[in-house]
């Protein structure tokens, strides 16, 4: 599966990430784009 942040510089993202590491053996996350103006 791959996971499209938009908005990826917000102060959530870390914390967003933590919760995927945290879940990978329940998720099969192949690739994590993140995505933000400029």
């Amino acid at each position: 599966m791959k996971i499209t942040i938009i908005g990826a510089g917000s102060s959530y993202t870390p914390e967003l990430i933590e919760g995927l590491i945290a879940r990978c053996d329940s998720l099969r996350v192949d690739e994590i784009a993140l995505v933000d103006i400029e």
